[in-house]
């Protein structure tokens, strides 16, 4: 019986790399041993390597993987790699592009792809929706368009997907653990390149590695490895399942062996040292953002919400996360700000929201989350503008009000600065401009106590709506 018809057919196709070039015994044999004196006398540990991300979209920016899923996409990645001593960082902000071509490509679109849109002397990982009918591929070292490139499926890049990690191992020049079998079905002739179990050819067939145990198998199989094939000496197959360069399923793969790890530092060194050449970035883990507004329950106007909340040092760019209470109606953004207005529309009355803020820097994107809640009511009436002033500040303004005037601190001095205060109902009660100190000074004995809505604007543009009480 096929082993084939045992696996999975529902099963998504694995990998689309072009088969490892097959080298003369001499060459194999002399990238061993150069190997083994890297590894012993130049080897070093904890590379940083820039990673440029590219997320791509239909003609009409529909299909893009989420925000959210790459940063955990890259937490995990790093976590698995720990024992290979790579820690992939972030080089730049993810760069989107809109097109169908790429987005669901062939080998020849998706070649073009990497030729347009690479950055030079990065590692450049894209994300799409089909590349070439398979969950990923990549170019070995010296093989594809400026550099080459790993290429993903969204749909094959979830939390607990592997096709990460066995695309990057080609990517740093490893091989199928059942190298030579690509494409053959388990029935068919052995290859001349097969390996014998017994390990007696292991350094020059297979994948070269003398501790990958031998493989077979070019099709997707579930773990535990059950099948009774033997291989030309009569000796029953036994393939490692847990190793990422196999075809085992996602949850079978934990590790890459010791030979695979050196060989691939030994590629990063020689074959992709450009890789290594920019400076180390700034490793300083930034903690969760203090969130300014909403918070802890304020009821708000139902509309759309100008969130805030305090600069995070180290952070590259925040993801702000809101939902409903049970995790209804969720909306993702990407700001470099400290602010950020979504065009949600909070229309429903006395519902429970909850917003999220994860500050993200270049090499760290598994940083906690700040989070805080708010209620939304539809008989508040305020200001809603898309108009919004862009402070000098990365911090939001803050509003301090005591003995007849209203302070706005932390903001830039000498702009025309004007305040208008609106009751519950929307109706201005005030409009007033500041003086020199950021202050705002009114008679309030016409004003009754209680909650009001006000609105700061310089040249014509809003920095913020604020909720205060007056008493």
């Amino acid at each position: 019986m096929s082993l084939n018809c045992l696996s999975a057919q529902s099963l998504e196709d694995f990998c689309g790399t072009t088969p490892y070039p097959v080298s003369s015994t001499d060459l194999i044999l002399k990238r061993h041993k150069d190997i083994e004196n890297f590894t012993k006398n130049s080897r070093k540990t904890d590379v940083w390597i820039p990673v440029q991300f590219h997320i791509g979209g239909n003609d009409d920016s529909t299909g893009y993987y989420t925000i959210d899923n790459l940063m955990t996409l890259i937490c995990n990645w790093n976590k698995r790699y720990e024992p290979v001593g790579f820690k992939f960082y972030l080089y730049d902000m993810p760069i989107y592009f809109n097109k169908t071509l790429y987005y669901d490509h062939t080998q020849q679109e998706g070649y073009n792809m990497i030729q347009n849109y690479n950055i030079n002397n990065v590692m450049n990982v894209y994300l799409v929706g089909n590349p070439k009918g398979v969950c990923g591929y990549a170019y070995y070292p010296g093989a594809g368009p400026r550099q080459g490139a790993v290429v993903l499926k969204n749909s094959c890049a979830l939390s607990s997907s592997t096709t990460i990690d066995h695309e990057a191992g080609h990517y740093f020049n490893l091989p199928h653990t059942f190298s030579g079998w690509e494409g053959l079905d388990t029935n068919a002739a052995f290859p001349p390149n097969t390996e014998y179990v017994n390990g007696s050819n292991c350094q020059f067939t297979g994948d070269n590695f003398c501790d990958t145990r031998a493989d077979f198998i070019s099709d997707r199989w579930y773990c535990p490895y059950s099948w009774n094939f033997r291989d030309p000496n009569g000796d029953l197959y036994n393939p490692d399942e847990g190793l990422y360069m196999s075809y085992s399923t996602d949850n079978c793969q934990k590790y890459f062996s010791l030979s695979q790890i050196n060989a691939m530092n030994y590629s990063l060194q020689y074959d992709r040292n450009y890789l290594i050449s920019p400076p180390a970035p700034d490793t300083v883990t930034p903690i969760p953002p203090e969130l300014t507004y909403p918070v802890n329950d304020d009821t708000i106007p139902a509309y759309p919400v100008t969130f805030h909340w305090r600069k995070s040092e180290g952070a590259m760019f925040y993801i702000l996360t809101h939902q409903k209470g049970t995790g209804a109606f969720k909306r993702t953004f990407v700001t470099t700000d400290t602010f950020f207005t979504s065009t949600f529309i909070f229309k429903y009355q006395y519902y429970k929201w909850r917003w999220k803020v994860q500050a993200i820097s270049q090499t760290n994107t598994c940083t906690d989350l700040a989070e805080s809640t708010f209620v939304t009511d539809t008989n508040l009436v305020a200001p809603v503008s898309e108009n919004y002033f862009e402070p000098l500040d990365e911090n939001p303004p803050i509003l301090v009000y005591s003995n007849k005037k209203i302070k706005i601190i932390n903001f830039q001095k000498n702009l025309p600065l004007s305040m208008e205060l609106y009751n519950l109902q929307g109706q201005r009660v005030v409009f007033i401009n500041a003086n020199s100190s950021n202050e705002f000074i009114f008679d309030v004995r016409n004003i009754k106590s209680g909650l009001y809505f006000v609105k700061l604007s310089c040249k014509g543009k809003i920095i913020m709506i604020s909720k205060i009480s007056m008493f």
